[in-house]
């Protein structure tokens, strides 16, 4: 049995994983219904689009070495505007899976 690696899942996977996953579907559910064999390799994309506050980082596992340390550059203002706007969309999910 061989294992995917994080480059081997596509781009377009990875970020329905996530964006599921802030839905509020639980990762379990999410790695079978997908056929991604470790279900922890969604919290992990996940935390890199928390972290750098879009998908780009997806692409890549250069994205994934990079997500916890600090930008170079100063973030544009669209760059903050997507990471502020994920960052809103998560926190509804939280409040709405709190409310039920």
């Amino acid at each position: 049995m061989t294992t995917k690696s994080m480059s081997t899942y596509s781009y377009e996977l990875k970020k329905k994983a996530v964006e599921l996953y802030l839905e509020g579907h639980p990762a379990v559910k999410i790695a079978e219904e997908n056929g991604i064999k470790n279900r922890r390799r969604i919290t992990e994309w996940v935390e890199i689009v928390r972290k750098t506050g879009d998908y780009k980082s997806l692409h890549s596992r250069r994205g994934h070495a990079n997500a916890g340390k600090e930008r170079v550059h100063e973030m544009t203002h669209e760059e903050e505007n997507a990471r502020l706007r994920l960052e809103i969309h998560y926190l509804k999910k939280l409040m709405e899976l709190k409310a039920r």
